[in-house]
């Protein structure tokens, strides 16, 4: 029988899924099923976000879309699909994990977070236990108590004598100079924060 273009089509996109089954299944030899992903949540907490699939994100292998159609495959768009899947190659860094957690009043959130993504100096972790550290500083860095200052572009508590009081530039503001805000004295807070008003 006659292939179409469809079923050649149909033929590449299961060499792909092939090619991110086999990264998949090769990480999943040396590492048990994870459950959630773990993130600090600033000085509140850590929040379990329940991994609903493990997939491969296909944007990351190539940095761009599979050639796609609207009605029916072109035999000038499956050649081009043909040289994508020639040059698709995944790895374990192309592994991604969905999640989908209650975020209180927002409802429930859901995303996507690279596997290679998911590491302490990012406050994610497949191990809870290991953010635990790291909450315990954002505690001590963030958490209001008195005595201290808020600085308004890091969100670090500061005591009065680290802070220094400075204006924005802004359109946003009424004669584009906001009231003073608080900053970290010993830092570029208050032209980082100038920047970003900036845009």
């Amino acid at each position: 029988m006659r292939k179409t273009l469809l079923d050649k089509y149909n033929e590449i996109e299961n060499k792909i899924e092939i090619k991110n089954n086999n990264v998949i299944s090769e990480w999943l030899s040396a590492n048990k099923i994870p459950k959630y992903i773990y993130a600090v949540d600033g000085y509140k907490g850590i929040t379990d976000r329940k991994i609903t699939k493990i997939s491969i994100n296909k944007w990351l292998v190539l940095n761009k879309f599979k050639p796609a159609f609207k009605l029916r495959p072109t035999k000038l768009m499956l050649k081009h699909f043909e040289n994508y899947e020639s040059n698709y190659n995944s790895t374990l860094d192309h592994i991604c994990f969905y999640y989908e957690y209650n975020n209180g009043n927002l409802g429930i959130i859901s995303g996507c977070d690279n596997l290679k993504d998911i590491k302490l100096k990012n406050f994610k972790s497949l191990k809870k236990d290991e953010l635990i550290p790291l909450l315990g500083k954002n505690i001590l860095l963030y958490e209001p108590r008195d005595g201290f200052i808020q600085c308004q572009y890091c969100g670090k508590q500061r005591l009065p004598e680290n802070i220094k009081k400075e204006t924005i530039i802004s359109r946003m503001y009424k004669g584009c100079v906001s009231n003073y805000r608080n900053y970290c004295k010993d830092t570029n807070c208050a032209s980082h924060d100038q920047m970003g008003h900036e845009g």
